[in-house]
């Protein structure tokens, strides 16, 4: 083997390149300019898969002194003009979405658009096609796309003209938008067995198949994107769970493991992941607000008995404030029973 100063030079620079190709393959971060002795403060910033309850301890502030006249959130009542009938449809999700500038009601043949400086929904007109449901759509970050389920019945948003524009897919051709969610890096398609199971490649509209493990850890081995929601640190999958079937995905590998502790909300009901919502801030399930770093007996506090239940697909947002279907804002109260100046608990939803 040659050894040359520019033979060494040029191993150095090929080693140089292999090991900062290996911290970015591993989620870590190299900068252009960085070499041998950055490597170590490189190799830092890989992020491991955590365990669940040291990031909820972590992520979450320690509360106590928590009484039971302690009420952080309350819904008041909300008066909206020309509201159409909310109509959920049972589904995953609430009938009203953005595009990222305005907020729209779409329930098949009802399709409205909101003022919010004066709370009234108008009547929207899409080019395309005007009968869709928003449970059907979805974004991969950039664009919007509606997906019906057949392969005639896949559109891609034209947002300046309010056009939905005939959308090719490949790989995959029929499927529905609610099944489709991310792991905040690529975006998958679960429609129930393994041979449903897909990732998109978003440069060619590309869907290959995708091999999960641990889907025997499901309900009759089966998954499905709807049920599939995030605490901010893990993706969970919680389906017909009666806390027992909630999953963790281990990205590393690509399969569902159970949890280090349990993560199922604590409520003696049966619940889906779909049925989980957040401000934001916190994780709610049907009425109430759960507080991962409480202590032991008051981790959950009741809302009150006036909506019951509150599902994800009864919630949506306007991008300041949120809200049950078209009769009440969440309001949030001054903690005064509280130790901690602010209340921080679980950030974010993947869906």
């Amino acid at each position: 083997m040659p050894n040359t100063i520019a033979d060494n030079l040029a191993r150095l620079q090929t080693a140089r390149t292999d090991i900062a190709n290996a911290i970015t393959t591993k989620g870590g971060t190299v900068a252009a300019g960085d070499g041998f002795e950055d490597f170590p403060a490189d190799i830092a910033t890989i992020q491991s898969i955590p365990n669940i309850d040291d990031a909820l301890k972590s992520t979450c502030p320690q509360i106590t002194n928590i009484t039971e006249k302690f009420i952080p959130y309350k819904w008041i009542t909300k008066t909206w003009n020309n509201a159409p009938t909310y109509n959920a449809n049972n589904q995953s999700s609430s009938p009203i979405w953005t595009d990222g500038t305005d907020i729209y009601y779409s329930a098949y043949s009802n399709q409205y658009v909101l003022n919010k400086a004066t709370s009234t929904w108008s009547t929207k007109t899409w080019g395309g096609t005007n009968y869709f449901s928003s449970v059907y759509i979805w974004t991969d970050g950039t664009d919007i796309y509606y997906s019906g389920g057949s392969s005639s019945d896949q559109y891609v948003l034209d947002k300046a003209t309010s056009t939905w524009l005939t959308k090719t897919w490949t790989g995959l051709t029929n499927f529905d938008g609610i099944d489709i969610w991310t792991d905040g890096t690529d975006i998958y398609y679960s429609g129930g067995s393994s041979s449903d199971q897909y990732v998109l490649d978003k440069a060619t509209s590309t869907w290959s198949t995708k091999t999960w493990g641990g889907m025997d850890r499901f309900y009759n081995s089966k998954m499905y994107g709807r049920y599939i929601w995030t605490n901010g640190v893990n993706i969970i999958n919680s389906y017909y769970s009666n806390k027992s079937y909630d999953s963790v995905l281990n990205r590393s590998n690509s399969t569902w493991v159970a949890p280090a502790v349990n993560t199922s909300m604590p409520t003696n009901s049966n619940y889906d992941g779909d049925d989980i919502w957040t401000d934001g801030s916190c994780l709610y399930l049907y009425r109430y607000v759960y507080f991962p770093g409480a202590p032991a007996g008051q981790m959950y506090h009741d809302m009150g008995s006036n909506i019951n239940p509150v599902k994800k697909q009864d919630i949506w947002t306007d991008g300041t404030d949120i809200y049950y279907r078209f009769s009440y804002k969440l309001a949030k109260v001054s903690p005064a029973n509280v130790t901690v100046n602010t209340v921080k608990c679980i950030p974010q939803f993947i869906k």
